[in-house]
């Protein structure tokens, strides 16, 4: 939540464009891009800039010049030009891509979270892959799924400063059984499981807020349990 507020801080004191994707009437995610920034994201960059209108039969553009270096450098970049959308224009009906300049989509505070989980090329997590900062919306809280041939339910999130999945006795996940899987410890460099990359899991409320937690030992020890209970 802290990260989430300080990005949202520094993006009101700059001018800023908002790529937003639209599906089944909701917003799903949201791409913040300071105007006239390099962002880099893999083996490719992009600078994302407001072009004003040059008179009253022209509209403002948003341009997006792409290119294929890390560092927005290089000859030939690709441009594209793309329609700003007023805020008061979505609708209901909205879907697909609309970019907003300097206005913050709305409910965009209560519906969307920052992705806040790095993705890094190296094993020590110090190279980013990228810098985009982008926020997932209208995902569901519940995220509560039935384990295949058990009669347990499994959901995953932080706890006593760990992510991983965690297993529940109801189809609510709100009855705790006391043990989880494919844990990884906050902050840790971790490799991805499906691919050369590493991943830091930040979780950094349950991290800070429950540092002494007198459940913390009997949960990973359970991990243990469960990991031999669904070997044998």
């Amino acid at each position: 939540m802290f990260i989430a507020l300080l990005a949202l801080t520094a993006f009101a004191a700059a001018e800023n464009i908002y790529e937003c994707t639209y599906s089944d009437s909701k917003l799903k995610v949201v791409t913040v891009y300071e105007d006239g920034k390099c962002y880099f994201e893999n083996t490719s960059s992009k600078k994302v800039t407001y072009v004003p209108a040059t008179d009253e039969n022209t509209k403002a553009k948003i341009k997006i010049i792409s290119y294929t270096t890390t560092d927005c450098s290089g000859d030939e970049p690709n441009e594209q030009l793309m329609d700003i959308t007023k805020k008061a224009d979505i609708s209901s009906s909205t879907t697909g891509l609309v970019y907003l300049y300097n206005e913050e989509p709305d409910k965009m505070g209560d519906e969307c979270s920052l992705i806040n989980n790095q993705v890094y090329s190296d094993d020590q997590c110090t190279n980013v892959t990228s810098n985009m900062v982008r926020y997932s919306c209208n995902v569901s809280t519940k995220n509560c799924n039935k384990v295949s041939n058990t009669e347990f339910y499994m959901k995953s999130e932080n706890k006593v400063g760990y992510f991983g999945t965690f297993y529940y006795k109801d189809e609510n996940c709100t009855e705790e059984l006391g043990f989880g899987s494919q844990m990884y410890k906050c902050g840790m460099c971790v490799p991805q499981s499906n691919g050369d990359k590493y991943v830091k899991y930040e979780c950094e409320d349950e991290c800070q807020n429950k540092p002494n937690d007198d459940g913390s030992i009997a949960t990973i020890v359970a991990f243990i349990a469960i990991a031999l209970f669904f070997v044998f």
